[in-house]
């Protein structure tokens, strides 16, 4: 299981589709900015919620950086993405403070229903999405993004997809 923090800001608007704000960092408007990665030494990946139009900025991180922050808080959380958003978007603090309205963390690693945000497979493993979607006797089915044997592991699509195969599995089971 990987390890994730991610951090959803919601802001006052979305500043970084302003002409003000591309007209003072010598670019083109971002209206259609749905990633962004970075060298953040705490959040290097950002995302809105392209295409939608909504005053939205989510921070992440994996692995040793997520490791690392997840023995802080969830106000500690939203503070260093604050300070993130802050680097990457070249915002003063007190712009950011003005822009960033609320914030939710979620911490899968200490999340007691998951412990741990996505698969990866190891080395030898190439076959385990497989055996994951095997059911047990016919009575047990799997889903998640572990036992999406199409390439999918890791992403919300193998999830989705593996949710759509057990429910297939449990029909054919019940006829």
């Amino acid at each position: 299981m990987g390890a994730v923090v991610r951090v959803s800001l919601r802001t006052r608007e979305r500043f970084w589709a302003s002409e003000h704000f591309a007209s003072r960092h010598g670019r083109s408007i971002l209206d259609r900015l749905a990633f962004l990665h970075s060298s953040d030494e705490h959040f290097p990946v950002w995302w809105t919620p392209y295409p939608t139009q909504a005053p939205m900025l989510v921070a992440w991180t994996g692995g040793r950086r997520a490791s690392a922050l997840s023995s802080l808080g969830p106000e500690q959380l939203v503070d260093v993405a604050m300070e993130s958003l802050r680097a990457q978007f070249g915002l003063s603090r007190r712009e950011v403070h003005h822009q960033v309205e609320r914030g939710w963390t979620h911490d899968w690693q200490n999340d007691p229903f998951s412990r741990g945000a996505y698969s990866y497979i190891v080395v030898g493993g190439g076959n385990a999405p497989q055996q994951l979607a095997k059911p047990l006797r016919d009575t047990l089915f799997f889903a998640g993004e572990a036992s999406d044997a199409e390439g999918r592991t890791g992403t919300v699509h193998g999830a989705i997809a593996s949710g759509r195969r057990a429910a297939r599995q449990v029909a054919r089971a019940l006829d």
